[in-house]
């Protein structure tokens, strides 16, 4: 294993690449396939099937190269990048992996998933997912915890979500306080403008001063000076 460790590595790591990721990974698979998880996971990544590696990390229980892969691909030490040509992760990849809604999801129902084998792992993960990825994750995650976990798995996720309701709330407040405040002034301005200069009264047959047209529904300006009534496009 640790041989074959090593020529798996080698072969990574040459530039340019010298070699066919696909027999490379049916050998490994042959040979090793208990002990080289992880570089059975960087030839997947090699090969373009870079979720078929977060699959493997995570059932074989290499949670942290799992989430660093899926959802840091341009970490230092992500197989993204060791698996990459020239230590950089192919840009192809980038397109599906990197810290998103979907991809959190996604990772977290794996976790969640574990909980059948490994009840305390499972809760274990699941518990750091909710507390440092909660702004990528839908409350209603909290419907497919398992009802016998404690609640402080989840705690740390609803006290964020908590907070940020009321965050949402008195912005909200705010606004409604805003738009109230905008309506009374433009009510003040136009209630000095009525008592300044008198009440503008316009029936269906006012016509434009300039054009001689009826306003009809269209916008129309009010000279204070001239007391003149004109469209809008005719001033």
């Amino acid at each position: 294993g640790t041989w074959l460790r090593a020529q798996v590595h080698e072969l990574l790591a040459a530039t340019p690449p010298s070699f066919d990721p696909a027999e490379v990974l049916l050998c490994v698979e042959s040979e090793a396939r208990e002990v080289l998880a992880v570089e059975r996971a960087m030839l997947l990544v090699r090969l373009g099937r870079a979720l078929e590696a977060v699959d493997l990390l995570v059932e074989c229980r290499e949670y942290a190269e799992a989430e660093r892969l899926l959802l840091a691909p341009d970490a230092p030490q992500s197989l993204a990048r060791l698996a990459g040509s020239g230590s950089q992760p192919d840009p192809a990849l980038l397109g599906e992996l990197g810290t998103n809604a979907p991809n959190v999801g996604l990772l977290l129902r794996k976790y969640l998933a574990l909980s059948d084998s490994d009840d305390d792992t499972s809760a274990r993960l699941v518990s750091s997912m909710l507390s440092r990825y909660p702004s990528y994750i839908a409350v209603d995650v909290l419907d497919a915890i398992p009802a016998h976990w404690p609640c402080s798995v989840a705690a740390p996720f609803i006290r964020q979500q908590l907070q940020l309701v009321a965050h949402r709330e008195h912005v909200s407040r705010m606004e409604r306080s805003l738009n109230a405040a905008r309506a009374n002034g433009r009510r003040i301005e136009c209630a000095d403008l009525v008592r300044e200069h008198g009440r503008v009264e316009l029936d269906l047959a006012q016509t434009c001063a300039k054009c001689r047209k009826l306003l009809g529904s269209s916008a129309f300006v009010y000279d204070p000076q001239s007391r003149l009534v004109k469209h809008v496009s005719c001033t």
